[in-house]
């Protein structure tokens, strides 16, 4: 029986589509590093959902028998979107491994003053500037086990 695989980034992401609106979701944001997906995302990731089962049907292939994703929220989101708008109710597993490098870029892109989802940081604080602890988002140098 024929397999396939079928790999996805995320749907569109709220800071993204913020940003893009002159406005910075981040700097209210609970979880900055966790940016769910806007409600086009969800419409994107049904619609490619629909798409996956049109070309498993064309092309006489079955359907995914297993679903993975990144804990990160907006991928947890698309993924479940995606399979329901393939009709397929497959549970997500989580797979920490298809997660972003959590590095210095990452960090700076919620983590320091005025980050607005830039990934390495905004203009004056990108990766080499040095950024007090007390200026950082209380997340970013807390200890892991208490996040």
């Amino acid at each position: 029986m024929p397999r396939s695989i079928v790999l996805v980034r995320h749907a569109e992401r709220v800071d993204y589509a913020e940003k893009a609106l002159g406005r910075n979701w981040m700097a209210t944001a609970d979880e900055p590093w966790d940016t769910p997906i806007t409600h086009l995302g969800k419409e994107q990731a049904t619609a490619l959902g629909q798409a996956i089962r049109r070309h498993c049907e064309e092309a006489a292939i079955p359907l995914p028998t297993r679903a993975l994703s990144s804990p990160m929220f907006r991928c947890v989101q698309t993924a479940r979107a995606a399979l329901d708008g393939m009709a397929n109710p497959l549970a997500i597993g989580v797979e920490p491994g298809l997660t972003e490098t959590m590095c210095e870029n990452w960090y700076r892109s919620w983590g320091v003053p005025g980050a607005d989802s830039t990934w390495g940081g905004h203009p004056g604080m990108q990766a080499g500037v040095e950024v007090p602890d007390d200026q950082m988002h209380p997340a970013a140098v807390a200890p892991s086990s208490g996040v």
